[in-house]
């Protein structure tokens, strides 16, 4: 892989974190189809560019990091998220790795779209519905654990970690700014702990200067980019997206 695939790949990872359609599943179908990787080392540098998608996070939200100490109900949620993000997204992990090792890509390519199509029927039916609005600190443990889990799902490439925790929090009933607030935040602890997963298993022996180009990438877009693509987001049926995308990934696999 050359540079400026890495770049192109850190660019659709920084601008579409923040939008529920599976970065991670858009940038390992970037990976198998134009960089012409095998799917494990597709998966591994997907999971390194999140890298620089947390460094944007962190870095714009740095006051809320140094008064995390401070604010109680945050401590709790996250947690409690973090540890049923593990809980469940450790197996998903361990199990998507055995598939990498027995299938091809364009069996991923099918996967990829299904749980894309997954996303955008979880998406519509969030739209579809109408919650009562309550402050975040009302939440109950039970909601905490089950966006924690919905979280840990998006381990698997196609299911959107923004789509899948957004609509969990809003099927909680807090607010959909706060939801997006919140999931922000708890998407630093988890991305930590799946590059770390990953690093344990291979060190990430593969990372080269495309690799770090594309790393680069993706801080800058998702950083300069993260308010824009949130008023976007505000806009567009992201849900249509994903089912249209998954069933033209699906078929592009078939044929």
């Amino acid at each position: 892989m050359d540079v400026l695939t890495g770049v192109v790949a850190g660019l659709v990872q920084g601008t579409l974190e923040w939008l529920p359609v599976s970065s991670s599943g858009q940038s390992m179908l970037f990976f198998l189809e134009f960089a012409g990787l095998e799917p494990g080392h597709a998966f591994e540098l997907g999971i390194f560019l999140h890298l620089g998608t947390m460094l944007a996070v962190f870095v714009k939200y740095s006051r809320t990091w140094t008064s995390l100490l401070r604010d109680r109900f945050l401590k709790k949620f996250l947690f409690v998220t973090t540890a049923f993000t593990g809980l469940v997204g450790v197996p998903a992990y361990a199990i998507f790795k055995v598939l990498l090792r027995d299938f091809d890509g364009g069996f991923f390519n099918f996967l990829i779209g299904f749980l894309l199509v997954v996303t955008g029927i979880l998406l519509y039916a969030s739209k579809k519905r109408k919650f009562a609005v309550l402050e975040p600190e009302g939440m109950s443990f039970a909601h905490m654990a089950a966006v924690g889990a919905m979280q840990g799902l998006s381990i698997l490439p196609g299911v959107s970690r923004s789509g899948a925790t957004v609509s969990a929090l809003a099927i909680s009933g807090v607010g959909h700014e706060q939801s997006l607030r919140l999931s922000f935040l708890m998407s630093v602890p988890a991305v930590a702990g799946a590059v770390a997963l990953e690093a344990s298993e291979h060190g990430f022996g593969s990372v080269d200067a495309a690799s770090l180009a594309g790393l680069f990438a993706a801080f800058a877009s998702g950083y300069l980019f993260m308010e824009a693509l949130l008023a976007f987001a505000h806009r567009l049926r992201f849900d249509i997206f994903c089912l249209v995308f998954g069933v033209f990934a699906m078929a592009s696999s078939i044929i």
